[in-house]
């Protein structure tokens, strides 16, 4: 298992404790500096350090440190590549039971609307977004999503989307993909963000 590996098990641990706000990314990074050293990602791959998944990311950071039930087997190697779907160019992200096809471009070409138009947009056309939850995952792999988004001439994700998650009648959660590490907010339905069609990944069947 490589050291991204382990990262990215550390990542998605952490996800799964709802450390979704600010600073996972940033946490994991923190984590591997302490095992490997600051320029960890240009050393050369050392031997595994025993312990995977929930374990091993209990064992380097005092904050994981509750079991979870029910949460997504972290344990596998994510896969991030390029995919088509329904006639749509895009990346398919796949970590453990969450397997996902997110379209290159924003809809409408990136025209913002309102969270409740928002919505109503995605159902008239057919399509959904990324959930709460789903940001968080999309947001910790951004950069190896951009680099598929810019492999097929797609907008990476570089600005700030509405999830289909509603806080409340006033309040839904959009996430920014502006900065480094992971941000999400629940703001007013009235301000106005772009959309970013997400679906399911469609696994075609072998004949």
């Amino acid at each position: 298992m490589t050291k991204q590996e382990q990262r990215h098990q550390i990542i998605i641990a952490m996800i799964n404790k709802d450390f979704g706000t600010n600073n996972v990314v940033k946490i994991a990074n923190n984590i591997m500096a302490e095992m490997y050293g600051n320029d960890w990602e240009s050393q050369s791959e050392l031997e595994y350090i025993p312990g995977c998944g929930r374990q091993h990311a209990e064992i380097f950071h005092p904050l994981i440190t509750k079991e979870v039930e029910e949460c997504i087997d972290y344990k596998r190697v994510p896969i991030v590549s390029i995919a088509e779907q329904d006639g749509e160019k895009g990346v398919r992200l796949c970590v453990g039971d969450i397997d996902i096809f997110i379209e290159a471009h924003d809809l409408d070409d990136g025209k913002e609307y309102e969270w409740p138009d928002a919505m109503k947009r995605l159902k008239a056309v057919g399509k959904e977004t990324f959930n709460k939850h789903q940001s968080y995952l999309i947001a910790a792999f951004k950069d190896e999503i951009n680099e598929k988004m810019r492999e097929i001439g797609g907008k990476e994700l570089d600005d700030v989307c509405w999830s289909s998650t509603e806080d409340n009648s006033l309040y839904a959660w959009y996430v920014s993909f502006t900065y480094g590490g992971i941000v999400d907010y629940y703001g007013y339905k009235y301000g106005t963000f772009s959309v970013r069609p997400v679906a399911e990944f469609k696994k075609k069947l072998r004949t």
